[in-house]
């Protein structure tokens, strides 16, 4: 069975939607009253319908970015199958219960282009995906990191990588952050330090830079995505919606007065140490 089982590097990205638990307790039975009904419809729009929303605003995240540029369509056909082959990127995306997992191979069969190419296009898109959640008033976190691992008949990914982005969302994250291994940023460190033999290798380079411009270090020494940093600016042209911005900070103000209001020092250590990360980043975020 060894045999048949291929196994290389993944980066896997594994986002969590926090408070579900507690909110799908409520639901103790198939509903049979009209006030029954009612909350039953109610808890179901705060979990199953966040979660739902919330993987297709990753996908709708990944698709824009992904799509073709409208300059690239007026090239001649041959210079865009090659800009086309230089883009190529191998992502997947899938839910367990209120889990996203995002999968990219790794491989150097064209000088690790197409995987900085699956990697960007992910960390860009989970740079998106909290403030849209907090915004919407719902907060996540994860951790994405690099390991061996296998791809399942069932599509899933078997194998270190999903363990180590697990356990830096369950054991490190703590608070409304997406945390970044440390295999991740070696590996990125190390394309960005190879010498390119062809233009999939010189854009597999400033790929790998761009990633790592996604990312910063948190106060605790460990690395985050910097998802109101110059780098996301970078990679949506400056596109990112002010709005969105000053009511993700809002939820956050909220959330950190009502664990105040309680004395729930937990919460209140999470919410002060995000309100933080908003607040180093007042100036060019826009928040008033």
């Amino acid at each position: 069975m060894a045999n048949e089982i291929a196994f290389q590097d993944w980066m896997i990205l594994y986002l969590d939607v926090l408070g579900q638990g507690h909110k799908l307790r409520g639901l103790t039975g198939i509903p049979t009253t009209e006030e029954e009904k009612a909350q039953f419809v109610s808890v179901l729009k705060t979990t199953l319908g966040v979660v739902l929303t919330l993987r297709d605003s990753f996908r709708r995240f990944f698709d824009e970015y992904s799509r073709e540029s409208g300059w690239v369509s007026q090239l001649p056909e041959a210079q865009r199958a090659k800009m086309r082959q230089l883009r190529k990127a191998e992502v997947s995306y899938s839910g367990f219960s209120d889990s996203i997992i995002v999968a990219v191979p790794l491989s150097n069969h064209d000088e690790h282009c197409a995987s900085l190419n699956g990697i960007y296009s992910a960390l860009v898109a989970a740079c998106g995906l909290p403030l849209f959640a907090m915004a919407a008033g719902q907060p996540l976190r994860g951790g994405v990191d690099v390991g061996v691992g296998t791809r399942l008949n069932t599509g899933e990914i078997y194998g270190a990588g999903l363990e180590r982005a697990y356990s830096l969302e369950s054991s490190l994250a703590d608070y409304p952050r997406i945390v970044v291994g440390r295999e991740l940023i070696r590996y990125l460190k190390w394309v960005s330090a190879q010498e390119p033999k062809t233009d999939f290798g010189r854009l597999a380079i400033l790929t790998a830079e761009r990633c790592q411009r996604l990312i910063c270090q948190d106060t605790d020494g460990w690395p985050i995505l910097d998802f109101l940093g110059a780098g996301l600016r970078e990679a949506v042209a400056n596109n990112v919606d002010p709005k969105a911005v000053e009511q993700a900070y809002e939820f956050a103000k909220r959330q950190y007065a009502g664990a105040c209001e309680k004395g729930d020092q937990k919460l209140m250590s999470r919410y002060f140490r995000l309100l933080r990360y908003f607040d180093a980043r007042r100036a060019s975020s826009g928040i008033s």
